[in-house]
């Protein structure tokens, strides 16, 4: 009998002690890595919207899991409809000061794209705003169905043997389309890391 409570403990110890191992991360942090764990998992390259809502519903967080400081959440109301973005324009997010540019077409042989879009990125690994960065980067559009899309690139990666490989990776990024397509909806798995592209529209 005793020697079943000390498992317990020592269980509870073990558990306790990883929790406090992954709080020490803020919690936005750990929402991206998981989200870039899973779109990146052999399942998470095809999930569709519906399967992506489902997998980040916030009623699968627990508890346990607010204590720690983990669990991504996808809090989108979709509709059945499949809006595009507009092509050849500036979405601009104010919080951030970003800019995406979005050519719709499969520019992608080995993966059928709905699109590419252009980046210029004036915010750090996290989504918090930089203000005297501005990286520019193009990604592959993958539409997801019901206005939700996800970015890919292609990274060069060598193996063990020294050959070069090119592996799809997804960013750890959900885009949301608004119907009218006149603003886009950005998350990275928590609210800290939401926000949302407006079209800029030409002066009268």
């Amino acid at each position: 009998m005793k020697t079943s409570i000390k498992l317990i403990f020592a269980f509870a110890a073990v558990a306790l002690f990883f929790g406090v191992l992954t709080s020490c991360d803020p919690q936005h942090a750990n929402c991206q890595r998981e989200l870039d764990r899973v779109l990146n998992s052999e399942e998470g390259q095809t999930m569709t919207a519906d399967q992506i809502m489902v997998r980040f519903s916030k009623i699968r967080i627990t508890k346990w899991d607010e204590m720690r400081g983990v669990g991504a959440v996808i809090d989108i109301k979709a509709t059945n409809v499949n809006t595009p973005p507009q092509e050849g324009v500036s979405y601009i997010s104010p919080k951030t000061g970003s800019v995406m540019v979005f050519t719709m077409g499969d520019f992608d042989e080995n993966f059928h794209a709905a699109g590419k879009v252009d980046i210029v990125s004036r915010e750090d690994h996290w989504g918090n705003p930089m203000e005297n960065r501005a990286d520019s980067v193009t990604y592959f559009v993958q539409s997801r169905g019901k206005s939700i899309y996800t970015i890919y690139s292609y990274k060069e990666e060598t193996d063990s043997l020294g050959a070069v490989k090119s592996i799809r990776t997804t960013e750890p990024r959900i885009l949301y389309v608004y119907p009218g397509a006149d603003s886009i909806f950005v998350t990275r798995g928590s609210e800290e890391t939401q926000q949302t592209f407006i079209l800029k529209k030409d002066k009268e």
